[in-house]
């Protein structure tokens, strides 16, 4: 993970306003999707008891693929490993927080969405001067996985497509083509489903770069061409597939929220910042309706 592309990305968000816009949850959008709304929804993907064994959930949770900087993994005889950075070591979160002692290394979040196509977030594929070049894309990170198989992990062949900001949009999505179709993992399908306020949603991502979690919430607000959820998200979430929680459908990405931590002075370290359900700015959703339109657009099909 890079601290200083959060500090960027701020930059360009407000190189991207002309002043003019009214106020609205998505200005004050960074990469820093957090916060517990209501009940903690967030676990490890497999323990999910009410959906492990679903053929649909365990299809989503295998097309999960983590972003990683190429810098943060290490060859081995077997495959790749990664470093021994923590989460209290990134966000100088409090010694009793759940996952303190838990390596981060993941920088964003992705979805399998073709043999050879990953879904992200436009910012999570301009964190460098070549994000191309400098990013990998690793299968099957979970809970215990402490090195991955040369077999799981890929490399970017060329952006496919992509809309950050353009426009005077909010959109946020990038479609990586990667160097080789992967195996094993079948490619969500990919249709346009209409959202409605209160329609129960969930995310798989790697929260704060840890391994793949589970998290839940719902549809808040409509907010122009994005949604405003009650995701329990973090930072390294971006990018994640949400899916419609009933029908396990895939209807958008996450694209950033409200910050992740507060300060506890007395502890002087950083705490799960945590808001009723309907407080807080929410968390910031692409919906899949706005990216397939914008393919259409660019004359671009998958």
């Amino acid at each position: 993970m890079n601290k200083l592309w959060t500090f960027a990305f701020i930059l360009i968000l407000a190189g991207c306003s002309d002043g003019t816009q009214s106020a609205s949850p998505l200005l004050n959008l960074k990469d820093s999707q957090g916060v517990i709304y209501g009940d903690n929804s967030l676990t490890e993907v497999r323990d999910q008891a009410a959906l492990r064994g679903n053929p649909r959930y365990e299809l989503n949770r295998q097309a999960s693929v983590a972003l990683f900087f190429k810098k943060d993994l290490t060859k081995t005889d077997q495959g790749y490993t990664y470093g021994d950075q923590t989460v209290a070591d990134f966000f100088n979160t409090c010694p009793d927080y759940k996952y303190s002692k838990t390596k981060n290394p993941a920088s964003c979040s992705g979805t399998l969405i073709a043999p050879n196509l990953v879904l992200t977030a436009g910012h999570c594929m301009n964190t460098t001067k070549d994000s191309c070049a400098d990013t990998a894309f690793v299968f099957g990170f979970e809970e215990g996985t402490t090195e991955f198989p040369s077999a799981n992990v890929y490399n970017c062949k060329r952006k496919y497509a992509e809309s950050f900001f353009e426009k005077n949009t909010h959109n946020d999505y990038t479609i990586v083509e990667l160097d080789r179709p992967v195996e094993g993992v079948t490619p969500i399908s990919l249709n346009s489903t209409s959202l409605a306020v209160g329609q129960s949603l969930y995310t798989i991502g790697y929260s704060m770069g840890t391994p793949k979690k589970y998290a839940e919430g719902t549809v808040r607000a409509f907010d122009q061409d994005s949604v405003i959820t009650t995701l329990d998200e973090y930072f390294v979430n971006s990018g994640g597939p949400i899916y419609d929680k009933t029908t396990h459908e895939l209807v958008g990405i996450v694209n950033g929220g409200e910050d992740d931590f507060e300060m506890n002075q007395e502890k002087g370290c950083y705490e799960p910042k945590v808001c009723k359900e309907d407080e807080c700015m929410g968390e910031v959703m692409m919906p899949l309706s706005v990216i397939l339109q914008n393919l259409k657009d660019k004359g671009l099909s998958l």
